[in-house]
């Protein structure tokens, strides 16, 4: 059994602000140890399923998708980072996986929730997919379908378990904190959050047979509006991507897979028009 471990930072246990989650943020440290432990326990529960082959991906943009600690992971584990990379928190992936686990993940903008964003929280204000808001996790899961891999277990803040059932209410979900606002929580100990996800990931692959991927509706419409004029005017320049009303940009997809790789060009490359309010601010690393 090949499983797919994709780790984001956001909605992990103890984690409620930036500073946790970016470098030089005060709590960086501590933050990158809180993902690294829950990516751990995350591994160690596929291995004590049988898994013969565990990926882990460093999902999380911020430090170049630098922030799992690989000392820490068990040692039969390997892990994806660094930034040069296609295909973001799903780097990797093929249909030569038979399962996938979402950690640390969280809700799209415009859902409460901790540190809710979708990919580039400076950026993107909402996308659709045939007219429907999703956020990293659907996007995910639909690539995921294109590949016939299942996604069998997904962990995050209640919120985020809201918008994973409004999606696929046949995956299950881990509310490891509350949200009181998107910069605050109510969290389990980083302790008992990590013996919850080792003791679900071993349970979900172990029937894993009855999971069923998500799949995507063909051809599909794909819907990006950004948060400001100009990154809609340069991601347009794009081949295949086509101006709409204010903030927006749309484009059609043969499959989930050209979906995915062009909505992460579409918001990189709209992310950085010359004349966005970004650029006269602080550098804001990707999903904050």
């Amino acid at each position: 059994m090949k499983v797919y471990i994709s780790v984001d930072m956001e909605g992990i246990t103890g984690i409620v602000d930036a500073s946790q989650g970016s470098a030089p943020g005060i709590d960086y440290g501590l933050g990158r140890r809180l993902m690294t432990a829950e990516a751990a326990a995350a591994a160690q529960g596929a291995l004590d399923a049988g898994a013969g082959e565990v990926i882990v991906c460093d999902g999380h943009g911020s430090n170049g998708f630098r922030n799992i600690l690989i000392e820490d992971l068990p040692e039969d584990a390997k892990l994806i980072s660094g930034d040069s990379r296609s295909m973001g928190q799903m780097e990797g992936l093929d249909g030569e996986y038979d399962a996938i686990v979402l950690v640390g993940y969280h809700a799209r903008h415009g859902k409460e929730g901790v540190l809710n964003h979708t990919i580039n929280g400076g950026a993107i204000y909402e996308i659709r997919i045939n007219g429907k808001a999703v956020g990293e996790f659907a996007i995910n899961a639909y690539l995921a379908g294109h590949f016939d891999v299942p996604v069998v277990l997904v962990t995050g803040d209640n919120s985020l378990a809201e918008e994973v059932r409004e999606v696929t209410p046949w995956i299950r979900t881990l509310e490891l904190k509350r949200a009181v606002g998107r910069h605050a929580a109510w969290s389990l100990h980083p302790s008992r959050a990590r013996a919850l996800i080792r003791a679900a990931v071993t349970e979900e692959l172990e029937k894993r047979a009855a999971a069923a991927p998500l799949k995507l509706e063909l051809p599909a419409e794909v819907e990006i509006d950004f948060k400001y004029s100009s990154m809609a005017d340069k991601a347009s320049t794009l081949h295949g991507i086509r101006r709409a009303e204010g903030t927006g940009v749309r484009f059609d997809a043969p499959d989930a897979r050209v979906a995915y790789t062009r909505i992460l060009a579409a918001v990189d490359y709209g992310a950085s028009a010359a004349n966005s309010p970004m650029k006269s601010a602080p550098p804001k690393p990707p999903g904050v």
